[in-house]
């Protein structure tokens, strides 16, 4: 007689990390700026491209989506090949990201627009395509952040990844929505306003899930400063803003 053998061992069910393990308000607060600070990369999109169009370039705003998976590309990358330092180091990879990412839009964007880019000379000129390059690596900087925050979100998010990435997706879609009305209220050149927006909101949310005072604290005041950079810095040095 044959027997048949039924397997003796179990697959354990994905456990998430302590601060995914937590119930009511918080957890919902985690959730809430997981999808702002994604909606905050949509619309950083969504203003770079307003930008391109205003300096009459527009057929190169598509490459903007590019250069958003690009960043998203890169940090997968580094962090498969260091997961275990990143669920080590979780929580300060994802406290720099959100603290970084104002700060790297406004600077990037003021950056960028001391560095003109005429596309009718692109053939004739070789310093217009080093110029181009630019202006690609420095928006490159705040998707980084973005994408890092959002990456280690996910690596630490095991149980619940599937609502974590339901509030990454909607997020999204409802910021990208307030980025095309916002198109209607900002000027081009302080458009880029609206992701520092998100992104300063998204952060002040996960460290209130967090319990985090001072994270709060920190990530209003950076995104704050960012804001009156943007708007005071180009008028006081008379510099372009766009």
């Amino acid at each position: 007689m044959i027997e048949s053998a039924a397997p003796n061992t179990l697959t354990a069910a994905p456990t998430s990390s302590p601060e995914w393990s937590q119930t009511g308000l918080r957890q919902w607060l985690m959730y809430a700026g997981v999808g702002c600070v994604a909606g905050a990369v949509i619309a950083l999109q969504i203003a770079i491209m307003r930008i391109f169009s205003e300096g009459s370039w527009a057929h190169f705003g598509s490459l903007v989506v590019s250069l958003a998976m690009l960043g998203f590309g890169l940090t997968s990358a580094v962090m498969c090949l260091a997961r275990g330092w990143f669920e080590r180091h979780w929580s300060g990879v994802i406290g720099a990201s959100l603290l970084a990412f104002a700060p790297l839009v406004v600077g990037a964007n003021l950056a960028a627009q001391q560095l003109p880019f005429n596309p009718i000379f692109l053939v004739s000129d070789a310093a217009q395509k080093w110029r181009l390059v630019a202006n690609f690596a420095l928006y490159l900087l705040p998707f980084l952040a973005g994408s890092f925050f959002l990456g280690t979100v996910f690596l630490r998010a095991k149980s619940v990844f599937g609502r974590v990435y339901f509030a990454d997706l909607l997020g999204s879609g409802l910021c990208g929505l307030l980025t095309l009305g916002s198109l209607f209220l900002f000027r081009p050149d302080n458009l880029v306003l609206v992701p520092v927006v998100l992104g300063g909101v998204g952060g002040m949310l996960w460290f209130a899930g967090l319990g985090s005072r001072k994270g709060m604290v920190a990530l209003g005041l950076t995104a704050l400063a960012c804001a009156a950079v943007h708007v005071v810095v180009p008028e006081a040095l008379k510099i372009p803003a766009l």
